[in-house]
């Protein structure tokens, strides 16, 4: 999925969620991007064998809705890149947390910014996880192209719950239980990451930032 650049005029950059506001990331990436929390967004990874992306939007929300915990009415769905055959890249976001973003980027100047959630800013990983450490928290990207954050006391519990797959790691130490299993991942440029980002949530009723089309509410059965 393309990140396209910033249109002439904008806040260019790549730009984080951060104390309630959004703070400058990297201001030479030329594709505007705001990285929202992954702690807020749920990545799945969704068969669908559907020949177009309309039937795919069509059946997104019967796809998913067993497997979420609020009711579909109440989340915003996005689809993103293929993770294997005929399987693809959900996510499911609260609408009050996407319209806490949309108010942070409108007021950051930055209101046409894709949204990439931040654990996919990470690597896939050919296997295990790929794992960034920075202050308390961890980012994680799995080898299935999905990806999730959490603070890092919980990190090796699910770790463990997760079968201890290889990592591959980044940023500040892992912990201690987790060291001897963790290599180095080939360093890439952000301006590269972003541009291989799978997802935009700007999707649907939410489209500013996005470039796909609207991702339609379930209809009673």
């Amino acid at each position: 999925m393309t990140i396209e650049p910033a249109p002439a005029g904008s806040a260019a950059g790549v730009w984080a969620v951060a104390g309630g506001g959004a703070i400058l990331v990297d201001g030479a990436v030329a594709a505007t991007t705001l990285l929202v929390p992954s702690e807020s967004v749920l990545l799945l990874g969704v068969d669908l064998p559907l020949p177009t992306r309309a039937k795919r939007l069509a059946a997104l929300p019967f796809a998913v809705e067993d497997r979420i915990a609020d009711p579909i009415d109440a989340v915003h769905l996005a689809l993103g890149d293929a993770v294997g055959e005929r399987r693809y890249l959900v996510a499911v976001v609260r609408h009050g947390v996407m319209a806490e973003w949309l108010a942070i980027a409108e007021a950051a100047g930055i209101g046409t910014a894709a949204f990439l959630p931040d654990a996919l800013v990470l690597p896939v990983p050919v296997e295990g996880w790929s794992v960034e450490v920075a202050g308390g928290r961890a980012l994680v990207r799995v080898a299935d192209g999905t990806g999730f954050a959490l603070p890092l006391a919980m990190l090796v519990p699910a770790w463990e719950a997760a079968g201890r797959p290889k990592v591959q790691a980044s940023g500040d130490p892992l912990p201690h239980a987790m060291a001897g299993d963790g290599v180095a991942f080939p360093a890439e440029t952000l301006a590269d990451r972003i541009a291989a980002a799978p997802i935009d949530l700007r999707q649907g009723a939410m489209p500013a930032g996005g470039r796909h089309g609207p991702v339609p509410r379930a209809r009673s059965r």
